[in-house]
């Protein structure tokens, strides 16, 4: 039995969003209590993150190819969404590898680098707040209703005006 490739894409496309914004937290969190433990947990958690991307970005691909055709298709989106995941995987890998020069750094040598912790923590939202543009670009290829929201929501902003 096959997985069909655009219910895999749906199913693995908010673990990394989620393992991010757990990854995030804790280590916000961990770095506010000093805690070595939950910093390597975070740091591991992050590692994590640019590699269950790859999978997420490579089975967008073949769905693209399947939904494409189909009725309440949106190219325009789809392109966004394309350009935004390939940025999104790209940034997520370094931001991986960060993390995984950080965890061997404190595993061989027992320093914790405060500064570069922090930093890490940095790079997390600004990738987050990618993750969140890519899903919502992804979500308009089919969820016209998203769109309508959306576009209801800036006419009434501009009306306020």
């Amino acid at each position: 039995m096959s997985i069909d490739p655009v219910h895999l894409h749906l199913a693995i496309n908010h673990y990394p969003i989620f393992a991010l914004l757990i990854g995030t937290v804790l280590l916000l969190v961990a770095i506010l209590m000093d805690s070595r433990i939950l910093i390597k947990t975070a740091l591991i958690i992050t590692c994590t993150v640019g590699l269950a991307a790859i999978p997420v970005f490579l089975s967008g691909g073949e769905t693209e190819e399947r939904v494409e055709h189909k009725e309440g298709f949106n190219k325009h989106y789809l392109e966004e969404h394309e350009e935004l995941g390939e940025a999104s995987l790209q940034a997520s890998l370094i931001l991986s590898a960060f993390a995984l020069v950080l965890l061997m750094i404190e595993h061989f040598t027992g320093r914790n680098i405060k500064l570069a912790n922090w930093l890490l923590v940095l790079a997390s939202v600004i990738v987050l707040a990618l993750f969140y543009e890519t899903g919502e670009h992804g979500g308009k290829i089919r969820h016209s209703e998203i769109v309508h929201i959306k576009h209801k929501a800036q006419m009434e902003h501009r009306d306020s005006d």
